[in-house]
């Protein structure tokens, strides 16, 4: 008996299984080098694996790449990789931000698609708010012409409610 009949009682290790963790242990490596810094910090990676990650990320040479990516896919298929994808996919749910910015995006979602009426309720809701601000950017995604411009507007909406969220959520010292 074999190790990989160890691994796999009842079942024979056959070439198509084989090709099968090969695949996905290649697509949870993209996955890996495609996640941005502050998702991949919420990953948890074993400290080997995490340092030959990064290292890759800074690799561009045509042999060494290669080589290290195959290295980077070997850990990976050695880790546990059920967990390691529950993880990624975690971190990727949470977005690697903190829940005020993700209730500013929500926020901003919504006053760009209603405009106006969820402009007062926000405002309702959060009297600490910047209303001139927020109207002016709100005014000049709705005027905006191009995709560009929508889109400076639109992060200047998230600007100044991600800013109110944090001014209410943050302890006060009296």
């Amino acid at each position: 008996m074999n190790d990989d009949e160890a691994k796999r009682p009842g079942r024979e290790f056959t070439r198509k299984m084989g090709r099968r963790e090969a695949d996905s242990a290649d697509a949870l490596t993209d996955a890996l080098l495609e996640a941005k810094g502050p998702i991949l910090a919420r990953v948890e990676l074993d400290p080997i694996l995490r340092e030959a990650v990064m290292q890759l990320r800074g690799m561009f040479g045509k042999k060494e790449r290669p080589r290290h990516l195959r290295y980077v896919t070997r850990l990976v298929r050695e880790s546990d990789m059920v967990a390691l994808a529950a993880s990624l996919e975690a971190a990727v749910e949470g977005g690697g931000q903190d829940d005020a910015t993700r209730l500013a995006e929500r926020f901003r979602d919504l006053i760009a698609a209603n405009g106006t009426s969820a402009l007062e309720a926000f405002v309702e809701d959060h009297p600490s708010v910047d209303r001139t601000a927020l109207r002016q950017a709100l005014l000049r995604f709705e005027k905006a012409k191009t995709d560009s411009e929508r889109a400076r507007a639109k992060r200047s909406i998230l600007e100044v409610v991600r800013d109110t969220i944090r001014a209410e959520s943050a302890p006060s010292v009296d």
